[in-house]
């Protein structure tokens, strides 16, 4: 397969990306994701951040941007859902971290409410790439999974005898939280988009806890939500949350 861009700048930004603890390997697939969703100062300050926590000013020395410009860059990313802002309150300042494509810039990018995204060709090129993800995370025998999987409590049979340490429980994860957000849901939006699969379940859906709350309201990828602690522990409920919650 012929590769364009080799050693160009959305090139660079895939490299970068798939450095991150979810691979996301390089194909013209993920090529045309890239130049859809970054422009090229975008992908420019991306290539250059740190792949820690940091704040605008380290990245600033970095990257050599005057902070203004760089802090317009660093929130367009952020609404885009492809960098997080994280407020640290005893510092006074945000941290940028960038987004790797799972859990991130997929779905936030599915989440997204603005109309300056094309929706239906998002869905379709990330159906088309995921399968590289898939093959890239998941067919070497790893032994840390990309993803992280809460089980369903009422779901689980008694007679088995399996417990669950609170880390492991969606009710105590709820339960131990005090900000809460509800937005789209990036899987059954990306099904509703694509061509070939519908999907008539509910959509708006999607549940942010704690900082993840703080980000989707902030970057208008989700909607505050009050006190829906009960609704996800009383069985049947997890599909009305988006209907109830006020």
């Amino acid at each position: 397969m012929h590769i364009t861009d080799k050693g160009g700048i959305y090139h660079q930004l895939g490299e970068k990306i798939d450095n991150l603890h979810v691979k996301a390997p390089w194909n013209e697939t993920w090529h045309s994701i890239l130049k859809e969703l970054y422009t090229t100062d975008e992908a420019d300050v991306v290539i250059k951040m740190p792949y820690t926590l940091s704040t605008l000013e380290r990245i600033s020395q970095i990257t050599k941007i005057e902070k203004t410009r760089l802090q317009n860059i660093l929130e367009s990313l952020c609404r885009k859902g492809l960098v997080m802002d994280l407020w640290n309150e005893d510092h006074g300042r945000y941290y940028y971290i960038t987004w790797p494509i799972a859990i991130g810039i997929f779905e936030f990018t599915m989440m997204r409410t603005d109309d300056n995204i094309n929706k239906k060709k998002m869905a379709d090129l990330f159906h088309e790439y995921f399968g590289s993800v898939h093959a890239a995370n998941f067919s070497n025998n790893e032994q840390v999974s990309a993803l992280r999987v809460i089980p369903v409590e009422e779901s689980i049979i008694d007679g088995n005898r399996t417990e669950f340490f609170d880390y492991e429980k969606a009710s105590s994860l709820i339960e131990n939280t005090d900000k809460w957000a509800i937005g789209l849901c990036s899987c059954r939006i990306e099904k509703l988009h694509n061509a070939n699969k519908g999907c008539d379940a509910p959509t708006d859906c999607c549940s942010l806890l704690g900082i993840g709350a703080e980000y989707g309201i902030r970057n208008n990828l989700a909607r505050k939500s009050r006190n829906p602690k009960c609704w996800t522990i009383l069985p049947g409920r997890r599909n009305m949350i988006s209907s109830s919650a006020p």
